[in-house]
């Protein structure tokens, strides 16, 4: 947690008034027991609850949370899920949505999914249950409108369908996508844990508009970049390790399904 404060002071110093910061840090055990550490739900609360001391750094507010499931995750802890068999895969990571206003730009108009099959019926024939729920809701004649597509509640499919919940769906196992056979047939390490392109492209869209700037300062692989620059945003993408800054530009190239010399020179001398 402590580590990650100096960076925090500088993104909520550089960001807009109505920008977000989209946060995604992995979980971890404790050392030596089977017993999650706390330290997310810590820094959570480090960058969010108020604070009395002049000398703390302005709050966040936390905009909404998000669930990143991925299914391909290996089995681990190994000695807790593998070998004692007291403890299941762990496969979930928290993303918060940090902002530094209650009303952050964003609009879930840009991240509409089609609707159901069943959805789509109930809008054509309008057979519906109007009126009160058990549970207190009430279904108004406006919610059998159709407004174009299904509002997302944080659950995102990998092939694109329904939203549901509040978990966002992706394998980051893809081992034969463009750009890492690019890297491959090139001699260049891609970045261990590449980012699927779903996950920025979310928070892209429902957060920013065409001509925005997207910053991402641990960017590894430049998946943030990448999708930015598709979606008509301005970007910059920093990180500490230049052979994956070089790598990334394979993200580029790719449709020619090699990588620059350009870019193969810059790496090698960058070693």
């Amino acid at each position: 947690m402590q580590w990650f404060r100096p960076f925090a002071k500088q993104i909520y110093r550089i960001l807009k008034p109505t920008g977000s910061l989209i946060l995604n840090i992995g979980g971890a055990w404790k050392p030596g027991i089977p017993v999650r550490s706390l330290y997310q739900y810590q820094l959570l609360m480090d960058l969010c609850a108020p604070s009395r001391r002049r000398k703390d750094p302005p709050r966040f507010f936390l905009a909404q949370e998000f669930y990143w499931f991925n299914p391909a995750k290996l089995p681990g802890p190994v000695q807790w899920v593998n070998v004692e068999r007291v403890r299941v895969k762990d496969s979930i990571e928290p993303i918060w949505w940090l902002s530094k206003t209650p009303n952050p730009k964003a609009t879930n108009r840009s991240v509409l999914k089609p609707y159901s099959k069943h959805m789509e019926r109930l809008i054509r024939t309008q057979n519906y249950n109007r009126g009160s729920r058990p549970s207190g809701w009430v279904a108004s004649e406006k919610w059998g409108r159709d407004n174009g597509g299904a509002i997302p509640a944080n659950f995102l499919t990998e092939d694109g369908l329904e939203a549901l919940f509040n978990v966002l769906v992706e394998s980051n196992t893809s081992s034969n996508d463009p750009m890492r056979r690019a890297l491959r047939e090139s001699g260049i390490n891609a970045h261990p844990a590449i980012f699927p392109q779903s996950l920025p492209e979310f928070f892209i869209l429902l957060t920013t508009e065409e001509g925005d700037v997207v910053v991402d300062p641990f960017c590894g692989s430049n998946t943030t970049g990448f999708i930015a620059e598709k979606s008509n945003r301005q970007w910059l993408s920093i990180d500490i390790q230049q052979e994956y800054l070089m790598a990334s530009r394979a993200r580029w190239s790719t449709d020619s399904g090699t990588i620059p010399e350009e870019a193969k020179d810059e790496y090698h001398f960058s070693k």
